[in-house]
């Protein structure tokens, strides 16, 4: 039974003797030991203090010290074993907790954002819903006066009507009547029954009522718009247009001219403030099939904001304006199932297309 600390110059049992014990007990004990004959080549000695080999072992890196001489790497873990796997523990612990922080702090910033884009997009869809229904009501309320208007402007047409039969019979019964005579009234009669026409169709808009669809001349059209557009006091702005000598197409003749005429009109007021405005007119066939009727100006640029609003139903780009106008274009086309485009010009200004289907040849 070799002590744990033995080498080969101890290889023996070892009696030692604890601080407290006391002396006689320890120097009867040495006495009997050491007056004990050798046994197969051994005999009892006294040595000094195992603690003093120790570190005499230590200081000079030898028996059971030996692997302090060791610098490799598989020395140098054997003696910082413990200190290693400590640091390799506590590492390991500080890279998971840094992960499950990351993995933690990204869900929650993804349950956040996911939060925020929803209550974004509910407060879009509220707000586009307030919109839409602040538009119904102005739109609602604007039927029942043009229902309205329309019904009491119809006595005074026909009081106009009656007063003209009068006044061409009274002037040929007077012999008054000559050719410019007959002229005035002929022009007097014809644009009341211009109004007359206008008043019904807006009485026909109130109650959702369809206006008669038949072949029509889409050039025909756009030169009665045009001459209706040089009583608007638009004379400050150059108007051109570039039309084919016919387009034939299916619609409501009223309805194409007042389509017209607010595109028109928009793209004069959107150049009023230009050093030279310019409005340009053109019909042109796009392909066998469809005609491009198209209004072009050459205002200022508008912002994304403004060319957006362009396609709300009543909105307006004019700080005045209701949307009215642009929300009877959409309507006229709808109607007529055209296409109804807006389109930014690269030096300023707007082009508003209408792409609509030619008349079929029988």
């Amino acid at each position: 039974m070799k002590c744990a600390r033995s080498t080969d110059l101890y290889p023996g049992i070892v009696f030692a003797a604890r601080e407290n014990i006391p002396p006689k007990l320890m120097w009867e004990v040495t006495s009997s030991l050491i007056s004990m004959p050798p046994t197969n080549d051994y005999e009892w000695t006294i040595a000094s203090r195992f603690s003093k080999v120790d570190e005499l072992f230590r200081d000079l890196q030898l028996g059971p010290y030996q692997y302090l001489k060791d610098w490799s790497p598989a020395g140098i873990f054997k003696r910082f074993k413990t200190e290693i796997l400590l640091t390799c523990g506590l590492l390991l612990l500080l890279i998971l907790n840094s992960l499950y922080l990351r993995r933690t702090v990204a869900r929650r910033t993804l349950q956040v954002r996911r939060t925020l884009n929803r209550q974004i997009k509910i407060e879009k869809e509220y707000r586009d819903s307030r919109n839409r229904l602040a538009q119904m009501e102005k739109f609602g309320v604007i039927n029942q006066m043009s229902g309205m208007l329309a019904h009491e402007v119809q006595q005074p047409l026909m009081a106009i009507n009656n007063y003209l039969a009068g006044l061409r019979v009274y002037l040929k019964s007077k012999g008054f009547s000559d050719a410019v005579t007959e002229q005035a009234i002929g022009s007097l009669e014809h644009n009341s029954e211009r109004i007359g026409s206008i008043v019904t169709r807006v009485r026909g808009y109130a109650k959702q009522k369809k206006g008669e669809m038949k072949s029509c001349d889409l050039t025909a059209i756009a030169l009665s718009a045009l001459n209706v557009l040089k009583a608007l006091k638009f004379e400050h702005v150059e108007v051109t247009s570039d039309l084919p000598s016919e387009a034939r197409v299916v619609g409501d003749p009223l309805e194409l001219e007042l389509l017209i005429i607010n595109l028109l009109k928009n793209a004069c007021s959107a150049v009023e403030k230009q050093p030279k405005p310019i409005v340009d007119l053109k019909i042109g066939s796009l392909d066998d099939s469809h005609w491009c009727l198209s209004v072009s100006d050459n205002g200022p640029t508008l912002d994304d904001k403004s060319f957006a609003r362009l396609k709300t139903l009543g909105d307006s780009v004019k700080p005045e304006g209701m949307g009215i106008g642009l929300s009877i274009v959409r309507g006229i086309a709808d109607k007529h199932g055209a296409e109804l485009e807006f389109i930014r010009l690269p030096k300023g200004g707007i082009c508003s297309r209408v792409v609509i289907d030619k008349e079929e040849c029988k």
